[in-house]
């Protein structure tokens, strides 16, 4: 039985690399992208953003509710189970356009800071990648230590404007187009 894993796992990984390579190869068999393919890939990608955002907000705020109610029940595996399922669709999280204003923090207390000239500094910097958090993370400070935090950023892409709220510790993907 054991023997059988390993033997499969050999060929899954066997397959994987002739994969890659055949992909890799097609890619320069095809050289340069076509004129226009990557502006269509750009309006594919921002219509796209703006008709799932009001479909992601709401999902994110119904499996809020979820949670909240799991945990006031005392069903606690429940409400990890719902967590998980936030923290998946907002690790998930792609910021594309200008950022309007950025915060974090205890949300709708003092204990915020506004942390919108760093994003945008890292957007123009080219750093695509960035961990919304203090602590292993890419933000300065910590304005309420021990407490639960979240970033909102609000953008404009195409001058339609977006809001969306993260958890602490969440992935966020930035990009200036």
């Amino acid at each position: 039985m054991i023997f059988e894993v390993i033997e499969n796992n050999t060929l899954m990984r066997k397959a994987a690399l002739i994969s890659l390579l055949l992909l890799g190869a097609s890619k320069l068999a095809v050289g340069a992208e076509p004129p226009g393919l990557a502006e269509a890939r750009r309006t594919y990608a921002t219509a796209v953003e703006k008709a799932t955002a009001p479909l992601t907000a709401d999902y994110l705020r119904k499996l809020d509710e979820m949670k909240g109610a799991f945990t006031r029940e005392g069903k606690l595996e429940m409400a990890v189970v719902i967590d998980s399922e936030i923290k998946r669709i907002r690790l998930s999280a792609v910021v594309r356009g200008a950022i309007v204003s950025a915060v974090y923090g205890v949300l709708g207390t003092e204990q915020t800071i506004d942390i919108t000239e760093l994003l945008r500094n890292f957007q123009k910097a080219g750093k695509t990648r960035i961990i919304l958090s203090n602590f292993h993370g890419d933000l300065p400070k910590d304005p309420a230590e021990g407490q639960l935090k979240q970033t909102r950023i609000i953008y404009s892409r195409d001058g339609e404007r977006m809001e969306m709220t993260y958890p602490e510790s969440s992935e966020l993907s930035l990009s200036r187009d």
